[in-house]
């Protein structure tokens, strides 16, 4: 995720610096475009293994809910069955 994260901002530094360079006079409009266009792809995957990654921690933090919350149910279940059979002799 880190390197996700690092990999995006350094690709709209790149991006920013060659668009900067393009109004300057320093390369050419295809250059430009070039670059350009494969740091905002780069900018774009980078930018889905992200959510990606946020998804894949939302979900494991359901099953961990849930887990608890089964694990609770049970262990309420068998307090009210020993309850139970306390209260049947």
């Amino acid at each position: 995720m880190k390197a996700s994260k690092f990999m995006m901002s350094l690709s709209a530094a790149v991006f920013g610096g060659v668009m900067y360079m393009q109004i300057a006079g320093a390369c050419s409009r295809m250059q430009a475009a070039v670059l350009g266009t494969a740091m905002l792809v780069c900018m774009a995957i980078c930018y889905a293994d992200l959510q990606r990654e946020k998804r894949r921690k939302a979900v494991q933090e359901d099953k961990a809910r849930r887990a608890a919350r089964v694990s609770m149910d049970k262990a309420a279940h068998i307090a009210y069955r020993a309850d139970l059979m306390r209260q049947i002799r």
